[in-house]
């Protein structure tokens, strides 16, 4: 009854927009387009969750409240995620970001810092500078979570080498920037129960995937869903998103969708081509 009247205290607790960008850039490739948006739409999308009252949150603040049943959660949450960390989070975003006194999560493939996205190397693909360590610690109101060392598909490699890519990437932030790391990112999405299990093992106290929805009371602290953001994504569908209009929602064949193009991606190995990144 008491964790009833306390969610019905916190309505806007059954449903927490999580956005998922990866680039602000005016310039990219046309294969890496969908995931790079322009400096003025992503400018665009921060203005109006300001202008509409939106408090954001990072992803460790919304996994505690998570843990203690929605104390913390403002009227009108959402938070601002980055995977991979592209140097031009810190030359486009962040500006926006200090601009309208947002905070942000940034998830960072660890391998590549200082240097290029090299997993995303495949014909006639323009590979992309990253952030230095010297950029990833100069960043402020930035919460940095690990989004593994390789940036692999760790559904289907060995779980030793899942542990090593998830363990090693925390190890490595926290050496190099001296604090503690908490939070992980599944790269492509791609996430197991027994590889939710390692990330806990590992040290975090919570981890996100992709799903394309939004979190709620219920979700798994080690499965927080995000909205994808992609370049097309304008202030109108942006408002949609927020209303629950175009998201997915769970059944069963997402379910039996997902198992079956993990055994075609365990069958023909890592090198298939995820098209759009996710599952």
């Amino acid at each position: 009854m008491e964790i009833f009247l306390q969610l019905l205290m916190h309505k806007s607790f059954m449903n927490i927009p999580i956005l998922l960008y990866h680039s602000v850039s005016d310039q990219a490739s046309n294969l890496y387009k969908p995931w790079a948006i322009s400096s003025q739409v992503f400018e665009s999308h921060i203005a109006y969750l300001y202008n509409q009252g939106f408090q954001p949150m990072t992803v460790d603040a919304i996994a505690q409240a998570l843990c203690s049943k929605g104390v913390g959660i403002p009227e009108r949450p959402v938070a601002i995620t980055f995977d991979d960390g592209m140097a031009d989070f810190l030359i486009h975003a962040m500006p926006i970001l200090r601009k309208y006194h947002f905070p942000s999560t940034l998830f960072i493939t660890t391998a590549y810092v200082g240097y290029t996205s090299s997993w995303l190397a495949r014909k006639d693909e323009r590979l992309l500078p990253m952030l230095s360590w010297d950029e990833i610690a100069s960043l402020d109101g930035v919460c940095l979570g690990a989004h593994s060392h390789t940036h692999p598909q760790l559904d289907i490699i060995p779980l030793s080498q899942a542990r090593d890519e998830i363990g090693f990437s925390k190890r490595l932030l926290e050496q190099q920037l001296g604090f503690p790391i908490n939070t992980f990112a599944f790269p492509h999405g791609y996430h197991t129960q027994k590889l939710k299990e390692l990330v806990k093992e590992e040290g975090y106290t919570s981890a996100c995937i992709v799903e394309h929805t939004m979190a709620t009371a219920a979700t798994d602290v080690y499965a927080i869903p995000r909205i994808i953001i992609t370049s097309d994504v304008t202030t109108e569908m942006l408002e949609k998103y927020l209303q629950g209009v175009g998201l997915r929602k769970k059944n069963a064949w997402r379910t039996i969708l997902r198992a079956t193009w993990r055994m075609l991606r365990r069958t023909k190995g890592s090198t298939v081509h995820t098209g759009n990144h996710y599952d």
